[in-house]
């Protein structure tokens, strides 16, 4: 499968194809298919157009940058707790207060488009469901389509340069970032509840590390000092923000057509309302996530189509392919947890698999060994069996293995980061390659140690015991009908 279609048209589709490079200043033609690498799209009143974006790029955060400045938060200092501090006193920050009444009161049990409050909330539960019942996939996506690839685009990498976050010389610290990210993740994914639940702190605190970069960046203390505010717009801007969103959303579900995955349309509304939640809590102006992702899931992979399409760079990395930030993202996580023997030209074909080979091409990702094309295969098609297998048998068994998938990779995570929980404060150079201090971070709020990786393994083992009985016992009844089958049709001709 290499061609992706995006929102309802199929390969059968009729309609003029125009290439992207030869649209005028990238305005996309009412009604027309574009193509843009390995990706066929329509353009509907969905689409964002340069000019409708162009505002967006010169609006930032507000409420997150007032905080941030009014408080003077730096390095090492917990954003979270900053705010609740200047809460909880009486004479405390205006700012701080009204960010924290922004998302604690804001779009929380807000009903979507018609929808009652409780189905809004039974949406967001299967939305969090659709991810854990995916994770092996979705976690995937998210390192080598929505990372590894999305942060290819020149303003975003822009960024990525000022902060060094992803694009240290050093894999470790890298690989730090990496696992703090998924953290995040984690928490939204595991509570959403208002206020007390993990993924609301995250998503506070993650927005107020946003609204430091971009204050350290517009202050000239960046890395490089060389972003370029004129052309790319305010470091971490609206668009910024809705398309990484987007990266997170509906790059995941793409990743899952080009696995050969069939993801139903109520799991892909699902999964969408919830990153619609989660970007409403990490500083998206409601207006432009409302005009973006507040729609169908059509309509929304087709507004990110039109961003994502404008984020890629127009033109291939003249630097040594290893060193491009792609594949130094690659690198940084071959041969760790929870694939310590993978090689970086395995990451390679599965980034190659995702994007689709025009767009890696473009990016000048090298290719992998036919071994590691090999295993790359042969892991896509036993989390398909382990995926199918869980719809087919009894629910309990899905649950119980989305449920210690979770648990699995929490726990390797965690223990990434020196058993202890990122609090998303900023950290200077000299510590990114470090495990998270005290004053960083937080206790882990799950049991450590070897007699929990031991109950861990024996449950897995329990679980891939059940489904190779069962597979076994499917195969000989099949092998059994067959030769019952043939016999029977044998002896009906020799009478």
């Amino acid at each position: 499968m290499t061609i992706l279609y995006i929102g309802n048209i199929k390969p059968t589709s009729e309609g003029v194809i125009i290439p992207y490079e030869s649209l005028e200043n990238g305005k996309f033609p009412p009604g027309g298919f574009v193509k843009r690498w390995d990706y066929i799209g329509q353009v509907t009143s969905a689409s964002l157009s340069p000019d409708e974006l162009a505002p967006w790029r010169r609006k930032a955060d507000p409420l997150a940058d007032s905080v941030v400045e009014a408080l003077d938060l730096g390095p090492g200092r917990d954003g979270l707790k900053a705010v609740l501090e200047e809460v909880e006193k009486e004479d405390g920050d205006e700012s701080a207060k009204a960010l924290w009444r922004s998302m604690s009161e804001g779009r929380n049990d807000v009903p979507n488009k018609g929808q009652s409050a409780e189905e809004y909330r039974q949406l967001l539960m299967e939305g969090q469901d659709v991810f854990w019942r995916y994770s092996a996939q979705f976690f995937g996506a998210l390192m080598h389509f929505s990372l590894a690839g999305g942060f290819s685009s020149p303003n975003l990498s822009g960024v990525l340069r000022e902060t060094g976050y992803l694009t240290s010389a050093s894999k470790d610290a890298t690989y730090k970032r990496l696992l703090e990210t998924t953290i995040f993740v984690i928490d939204a994914m595991k509570d959403l509840t208002p206020v007390t639940g993990r993924g609301f702190k995250s998503a506070l605190r993650v927005r107020l590390l946003h609204a430091q970069v971009r204050r350290k960046i517009l202050l000239g203390k960046g890395r490089e000092k060389c972003y370029d505010s004129e052309t790319w717009g305010l470091p971490i801007n609206q668009v910024d923000l809705a398309t990484v969103l987007g990266s997170f959303m509906i790059a995941p579900l793409w990743s899952m057509r080009r696995m050969r995955f069939k993801v139903s349309e109520r799991e892909c509304l699902a999964y969408q309302t919830v990153w619609t939640h989660i970007g409403f809590w990490l500083g998206v102006d409601p207006v432009l996530l409302d005009r973006v992702y507040g729609s169908s899931f059509s309509s929304a992979e087709i507004a990110f189509a039109s961003l994502a399409f404008s984020a890629f760079p127009t033109t291939r990395p003249d630097c040594d392919p290893t060193q491009t930030p792609t594949y130094k993202m690659l690198a940084s996580v071959a041969g760790r947890p929870p694939r310590t023997h993978s090689t970086v030209g395995y990451h390679v074909e599965y980034c190659r698999l995702l994007l689709g080979p025009l767009l890696a091409d473009h990016l000048a990702l090298p290719r992998g060994t036919w071994r590691d094309r090999l295993s790359l295969k042969f892991d896509v098609w036993s989390g398909w069996l382990l995926v199918e297998f869980g719809r087919w048998w009894r629910k309990g068994w899905q649950r119980e293995r989305m449920e210690l998938t979770g648990e699995i990779i929490e726990l390797l995570v965690v223990w990434g980061l020196g058993e202890r929980r990122s609090v998303f404060s900023w950290r200077e150079e000299k510590d990114w390659a470090e495990k998270l201090r005290v004053e960083e971070s937080e206790e882990p709020g799950l049991k450590m140690g070897k007699e929990v990786g031991i109950r861990v393994r024996q449950r897995w083992r329990a679980l891939l015991i059940e489904m190779g009985v069962i597979l076994a016992i499917a195969g000989f009844v099949v092998v059994v009908d067959v030769y019952q089958f043939f016999l029977w049709w044998y002896l009906f001709k020799h009478k």
